[in-house]
């Protein structure tokens, strides 16, 4: 169940990572972690 609860969880970020109305929120929180480089990532 915990692999499964993982699997979902990434799932879930992949989602918010992908996701056009997510991406923004997620490039805010690489910023507050010093990562620049997610413009040059996608």
């Amino acid at each position: 169940r915990v692999l499964g609860t993982k699997m979902a969880t990434f799932r879930l970020y992949l989602v918010c990572r992908w996701s056009s109305d997510d991406f923004e929120v997620y490039k805010e929180g690489l910023a507050h972690l010093g990562g620049e480089e997610a413009d040059e990532s996608s």
